[in-house]
């Protein structure tokens, strides 16, 4: 399997088994990463096998929830964020592709909900959750919007104790540059809801 293959099925898993998109959405997408990376690579990638894929993917999730605990750990790790964002700390998920992607949904989400309610932020992004997925945890960056050090150690504990409380297991060394790790997090954040809808 070729380089951008290899690339292209691992972000068909990552669209379906992230569970923030509806299967009109992961279409979509797909149809777009074929458009640009058919360009690219030629004969080299594989539409068909992708489409494919993607039929597989969405199978055997609907599999897999069938066994899933009623509250999963991404339950929980929402149930964690809505009591921060009920603190004053702006929370986003699934924040761009990068950390540095992160900074910029912070700072729309805060445009958005008004920063005037928040003091502080934390987020993860899709590469993190690419290893949550791969059984790695699942890192969070959080922060000060002043970046003060004092205020954002505050945030960080803050953090700790809405995981601990929502029933996680999280690990932080206590240093507000750090970000906090969930090791034993597993990754099983249901289909949407608007799934089905989407297919009607």
């Amino acid at each position: 399997m070729n380089d951008v293959t290899t690339y292209s099925a691992e972000r068909v898993r990552y669209w379906v088994w992230s569970g923030f998109y509806t299967a009109s959405e992961v279409e979509e997408l797909l149809a777009q990463l074929i458009e640009h990376e058919g360009s690219e690579a030629g004969a080299e990638l594989n539409a068909a096998e992708l489409w494919a894929q993607l039929d597989q993917e969405w199978a055997a999730k609907s599999a897999a929830e069938a066994d899933w605990p009623d509250r999963t750990d991404c339950d929980r790790l929402d149930e964690a964020f809505d009591q921060l964002e009920s603190e004053g700390i702006c929370c986003v998920h699934n924040a761009g592709h990068s950390v540095s992607d992160g900074f910029t949904e912070v700072a729309e989400a805060l445009h958005e909900r008004g920063s005037e309610n928040f003091y502080g932020y934390c987020f993860y992004s899709g590469h993190e959750i690419e290893h949550a997925l791969d059984g790695a945890g699942l890192w969070l960056t959080f922060g000060d919007l002043n970046d003060n050090a004092e205020r954002a150690y505050a945030v960080g504990r803050k953090v700790l104790s809405a995981l601990v409380d929502a029933g996680l297991e999280p690990e932080w060394d206590g240093k507000p540059q750090s970000r906090v790790w969930l090791p034993e997090l597993t990754w099983q954040r249901w289909t949407r809801r608007d799934f089905f809808a989407a297919e009607m």
